[in-house]
């Protein structure tokens, strides 16, 4: 295979990463929001009804729960954007080979101090 193939299979496959770990972003922001929400109100309603004791301790289970759920969700929140870094300089390598002027990124103009 060529060189410009496997560049191009690369980003195939580099694009149907970015479209899952998408997918996988949003059920995690869903399960922080419904989490949050779940949590807000069933610790209130435990507080009034059960007591302060009850609705701290299930605060709490829900605190440690979304905090769990935020830390995987920034996981992946990390690859999409490692994901879309490693599909620019892919697709920048294209442009090159191709010799696409307007595509092939701009480096640096900036003099170093």
């Amino acid at each position: 295979m060529t060189r410009l193939k496997l560049l191009e299979g690369r980003i195939a496959k580099l694009k149907r990463r970015a479209k899952q770990l998408k997918e996988v972003s949003n059920k995690y922001w869903t399960a922080r929001r419904v989490i949050f929400v779940c949590g807000l109100l069933l610790a209130l309603s435990f507080c009034k009804f059960s007591g302060t004791v009850a609705g701290c301790v299930l605060a709490a289970s829900f605190s440690l729960a979304f905090w769990v759920v935020t830390v995987y969700h920034m996981k992946v929140r990390d690859s999409i954007a490692r994901n879309s870094v490693m599909l620019e300089i892919k697709q920048g390598q294209v442009a090159r080979i191709r010799l696409n002027w307007e595509q092939i990124p701009h480096g640096d103009l900036s003099l170093p101090v």
